[in-house]
């Protein structure tokens, strides 16, 4: 019942996080509600391809859990893409956003800070006027080249021309919108139709009513070439679609096929959280595309039954306001440099717990917080995974024995 309250999952590289959280999407896959196994829903964003082994034993038939499908979404021109054809690629649709929102994602997207607000106000009056005039599926305006110059950048450069915004404005939302367009159409991100996106409405009704998994692979494999920008531009992407139609479910305005209306619940699990929700005054990442929608998931989202799962090397590094939404936390072995921020944040820890977070051994840690059953930290040791994780092994003894076998022949 805490999971909504949102839990941080701190540690330095090797301490053993990505390993807890697999542990902890184990039990939440395998719920027991009588005879069944219930999975709870998720979108776990997979920054290194940490969790691929779970979307392999389950396709292979090896991962009992209550999930009754584990997707892979991969970017289009990815080696993941060409190579496992049960990944699915993704496909985004710009309908979703209101002409505001579109606006300032494009200028957020843009710019390496906060868009011009004279260049989000031009471009907000664009989209405005042409859905007013009929042009209701923006996807086909972008897609298009030819209507995207046409409708779009004709439409910015009549703003100019009836004297309503001053041509540096008109020369940097041109700017903007024209590297937004390239990028998605680059990445393949770009549909004509709204049906044929992958990640969509469509799909959140689906990871709800159906106790289903998506993963996003972020890894070399899953987004070859794809800058971090992207990355975060594609978490921005979810993280407004999630809070929408989560809000659609809470005010019952979503049916099930059994006639249900009302709240769904799900977790949103986040690694390497700072490069999306950055505290730039630490962590001058360059740009911040989905922090700001992050940070309307922090702080509105457990009202809606969606859950935030943090995973970080540095919680200083992460978007104060979003840290201050945490409840729970599952604290690895942290660099010295981060053990005032976490003893503040957590609301103090026993000094017996405190002066170890530095030298905790890997797999142990310290549990604080609301889904803690006692009025007081655990300390605590990870147990076995059924899925053993393959990605992150190394086998250095192996290959040497290797070398010396091939010197000697």
């Amino acid at each position: 019942e805490a999971l909504p309250m949102h839990i941080a999952i701190l540690g330095v590289t090797g301490s053993g996080k990505s390993y807890t959280v697999g542990y902890l999407l184990e039990k939440l896959s395998s719920i027991k509600i009588g005879d069944r196994l219930i999975g709870i829903p998720g979108i776990i964003i997979d920054a290194n391809g940490d969790y691929l082994d779970y979307y392999e034993s389950f396709h292979n038939g090896e991962f009992e859990c209550g999930y009754s499908k584990i997707y892979r979404f991969v970017f289009s021109n990815s080696s993941a893409a060409k190579e496992d054809f049960n990944a699915t690629r993704i496909k985004i649709d710009l309908n979703l956003f209101e002409p505001r929102e579109l606006a300032e994602l494009i200028m957020d997207y843009y710019k390496t800070s906060s868009g011009s607000e004279l260049a989000i106000s031009l471009l907000e009056d664009v989209f405005s006027t042409l859905r007013s005039t009929g042009y209701g599926n923006l996807n086909y305006l972008f897609a298009e080249k030819d209507m995207f110059e046409r409708e779009i950048l004709a439409g910015i450069d009549k703003m100019k021309t009836e004297q309503r915004y001053h041509h540096q404005t008109v020369g940097a939302a041109k700017r903007a919108v024209s590297t937004f367009r390239t990028d998605l159409e680059k990445f393949g991100l770009l549909v004509v139709n709204p049906d044929e996106a992958t990640v969509n409405e469509k799909l959140i009704d689906s990871l709800t009513e159906n106790h289903e998994l998506a993963i996003f692979d972020f890894s070399v494999e899953g987004a070859t070439g794809i800058s971090v920008k992207m990355k975060q531009l594609v978490v921005a992407y979810l993280t407004i679609l999630l809070y929408k139609r989560f809000v659609d479910y809470k005010m019952g305005r979503v049916p099930t096929k059994m006639g249900y209306r009302g709240a769904r619940y799900a977790i949103f699990i986040i690694e390497e959280a700072q490069y999306y929700c950055p505290n730039l005054a630490t962590y001058p990442v360059g740009s911040s595309v989905a922090r700001e929608y992050l940070s309307l998931i922090a702080t509105q989202g457990r009202k809606f039954g969606l859950g935030l799962i943090l995973v970080t090397q540095r919680p200083a590094f992460v978007d104060p306001i979003v840290m201050s939404m945490i409840n729970t936390y599952f604290i690895h072995r942290i660099s010295p440099d981060d053990l005032t921020y976490v003893k503040r944040a957590t609301g103090g820890l026993p000094e017996s717990l405190a002066r170890r977070l530095t030298s905790l051994e890997t797999g142990t840690l310290i549990v604080s917080g609301q889904m803690v059953p006692v009025p007081f930290p655990l300390l605590i040791r990870i147990p076995k995974r059924k899925i053993t994780p393959t990605v992150g092994a190394t086998f250095v003894s192996e290959y040497l024995r290797r070398e010396v076998h091939v010197t000697v022949r």
